[in-house]
């Protein structure tokens, strides 16, 4: 055993690796480690946002034959419960699955931003900080959740890193492939979130026209946009295909179409809009100013000239990454999470510039810098570890599940009527409505289609053996859908009651009901 010991230590100490390949191993190692280290305890906190909690129930139901649309509501593509679903099927417990799979795009997503700058200017220190940066900004609570950001921001990196480097080769060029690459992953993303529309818009077009200037006839031209468009319309092509085989298709057009349009169509007020841009900016107030560091420093012609065409293309990308965030025309926290790659490749690159002008030791500068650019995510951190990073925590989703459990259910007897649908992964249960999030039936009952009071009636009517009612509701019910449930609950008693704190929402109370066992209706 110590002879082949010492024979692999003598073949990797006299190997001579090619310093790229170094760099990348060195990158994914801490890129790795960085993101286990700062999310390792979040991997069994729930409540952190319930899209996430609606996607892993869409994702086990899935798996159970109930296709989504049908079985389980969403306006969303299905995109992320199909990533989801695969991960259940191999790790088991949904929670975990969907932690696991966002770990995994988010260090993919910053080793690409590293590759993004070594590739095109060498600049391995820059763009480790990129990395590090995207990083540590997604270990906000913000960015702790599941959500399709996460995986949205990995796959439109990737096809912004195929088509720039495809740009800056020696001569330029953009072949066919790449093309269609690209093309496709945008595809794949308009399958996990219709926004990324903008980016794949803006990013071709911006390709196409940098290889139009750099010689490419309109006939190139023209056959390269039409590759880039077969392979952005294939994914959603297969998904219309599959849910049409399916006998879906209705379903899945209309949550496609008719609810998309109807969701833009809700009122947001003046006051609603600047206050979710407040909350959604503020937490990236130290990496909004590096664009414009770098703007400045292009003033000279020399680093002009040498980083000019890859400021222009990460300024594409933000503006693109800006009218995701805007098209929707909601301004949720976690849309922002768009904008920070970008960003971050940005802050990455104008630290090096501004550290080569900063008069100071010149070991201080960069870490200083760096530290700078970090400090918001690292305060948002210390700030919510308590709800968002703690192994201490209950965990109240799984807690009212046991108790459930405990108490006794066919799994098809309970009704989360405004609390996180987790709740029925954790039990395994069968959701009694399609429209398992709660607000679906409240404040986007019209983006929805939900019948509101038939649908909530038609439940309470069977009636459920067991209720969760959150207090006071995340969710604004009419008033004679409050009275109705009130009603209900007449003939429940209060078996566990939980009071539950995040960093989303105001404190809330979260109550489990049981059916009084003297009801004549529960046999």
């Amino acid at each position: 055993m110590s002879s082949l010991i010492g024979l692999l230590r003598r073949r990797v100490t006299t190997h001579r690796w090619p310093p790229a390949r170094v760099y990348l191993a060195e990158t994914t190692a801490l890129m790795l480690g960085l993101a286990l280290l700062s999310r390792a305890f979040t991997y069994n906190v729930a409540g952190l946002d319930w899209d996430e909690s609606l996607y892993i129930v869409i994702a086990q139901r899935w798996l159970h034959g109930e296709l989504p649309y049908t079985g389980v509501w969403d306006q969303h593509p299905m995109g992320l419960p199909a990533i989801f679903a695969v991960a259940i099927w191999f790790i088991g417990n949904g929670l975990l699955a969907a932690r696991i799979a966002c770990l995994l795009a988010v260090t993919a997503t910053a080793i690409l931003l590293t590759r993004f700058l070594t590739r095109t200017r060498n600049e391995m220190l820059a763009g480790s900080l990129a990395g590090v940066f995207y990083i540590l900004y997604m270990a906000r609570p913000d960015g702790l959740a599941a959500n399709t950001e996460m995986f949205n921001n990995l796959l439109v990196a990737a096809a912004s890193l195929l088509l720039w480097s495809e740009l800056s080769r020696r001569p330029p060029r953009l072949r066919t492939g790449i093309m269609f690459a690209a093309g496709l992953l945008f595809g794949i993303g308009l399958q996990i979130k219709y926004v990324v529309f903008p980016e794949a818009v803006l990013l071709c077009c911006t390709a196409l026209w940098l290889a139009w200037r750099n010689g490419a006839g309109l006939a190139r031209i023209t056959l390269l946009a039409g590759v880039a468009m077969a392979g952005g319309l294939l994914p959603t092509g297969v998904a219309t295909l599959y849910f049409w085989q399916a006998g879906a298709l209705q379903s899945y057009l209309d949550a496609s179409l008719r609810a998309n349009v109807a969701y833009l169509e809700a009122p947001l007020t003046i006051g609603y809009m600047l206050a979710r841009l407040r909350f959604g900016l503020l937490p990236l107030i130290a990496l909004l100013p590096w664009p414009f560091v770098l703007a400045w420093r292009l003033r000279d012609s020399t680093i002009r000239r040498r980083y000019g065409g890859l400021a222009l293309w990460l300024a594409v990308w933000l503006v693109a990454t800006m009218l995701d965030v805007a098209s929707p025309l909601k301004f949720w926290k976690h849309y922002f999470n768009a904008m920070i790659p970008p960003l971050c490749a940005m802050a990455g690159l104008s630290v090096m510039r501004l550290a080569e002008r900063v008069r100071a030791a010149h070991g201080l500068r960069v870490p200083a810098l760096a530290l700078a650019v970090l400090a918001p995510a690292f305060l948002l951190m210390i700030k919510h570890a308590a709800d968002s990073r703690s192994l201490g925590r209950l965990d109240i989703p799984r807690a009212i599940a046991q108790q459930i459990r405990r108490g006794g259910s066919d799994g098809r007897d309970i009704y989360l009527f405004n609390y996180d649908p987790l709740v029925y992964a954790y039990a395994g249960a069968v959701p009694p409505t399609r429209y398992v999030l709660g607000i679906e039936l409240a404040n986007f009952h019209t983006s929805s289609g939900a019948q509101s009071s038939r649908e909530i009636d038609r439940i309470l009517a069977r009636p459920p053996r067991w209720i969760v009612v959150a207090d006071p509701s995340p969710y604004h019910f009419a008033p004679p859908i409050r009275q109705m449930l009130d009603a209900a609950l007449q003939r429940y008693k209060v078996v566990a009651q939980y009071r539950e704190a995040d960093y989303i929402q105001p404190p809330i109370t979260v109550r489990l009901y049981q059916i009084r066992a003297s009801d004549p209706e529960t046999g």
